[in-house]
């Protein structure tokens, strides 16, 4: 019961994690789609990226925030926007070390014109999205069920299944063996 009780309470988390972090992510992309040239104005400001990397970085950093996002929100490909978005806020966070190390005074450009400059309380957010993400991540790996050998469409064995699973419990004798000898018989 206490088992059940733990996993109701971390389904419920990374739900509430996903949601969340589906939600931020695409309310960012939306301004940075919609004004591409000042998102463009706020990658060079960084001093990371040369030109050429920078107008890439400014095309689809908006549409891969905008498609984790909807991943988050929709529950489709979670494990893999969850590993998205925690290798974006990693980056981000790397960035935004970068400009503190470095004592520029730039906005972050994260949600769009915003013209707050980045300071330490924009690091703990990225960190944050990165610690969240990291959350929901293991516990989705934890979740998830090995792939089935057979396709859903196969019929089911119940009885091979259950011989399988009480040969490896009787102390690993042949349960293959053990049941020719039956059929044999």
């Amino acid at each position: 019961m206490e088992r059940r009780r733990l996993y109701n309470w971390l389904d419920m988390l990374t739900v509430v994690i996903r949601l969340s972090l589906g939600c931020l992510f695409v309310w960012s992309s939306l301004s940075k789609i919609q004004l591409p040239h000042d998102f463009l104005g706020h990658v060079y400001a960084y001093r990371l990226v040369g030109p050429v990397s920078g107008m890439f970085v400014a095309m689809v950093l908006p549409w891969l925030e905008l498609l984790v996002g909807t991943c988050l929100l929709g529950g489709v490909f979670v494990t893999g926007a969850l590993l998205a978005c925690m290798g974006m806020a990693f980056v981000f966070a790397v960035a935004i070390s970068w400009v503190l190390y470095h004592g520029f005074n730039i906005s972050c450009g994260c949600f769009g014109s915003d013209a707050t400059p980045i300071g330490y309380g924009t690091l703990i957010r990225a960190i944050a999205i990165f610690v969240a993400a990291g959350i929901a991540y293991v516990v989705e790996l934890s979740a998830q069920r090995p792939a089935a050998i057979l396709p859903s469409w196969w019929p089911r064995w119940s009885n091979l299944g259950r011989a399988l699973s009480a040969g490896a419990q009787d102390g690993g004798k042949p349960v293959m063996a053990a049941h020719q000898g039956a059929t044999e018989a």
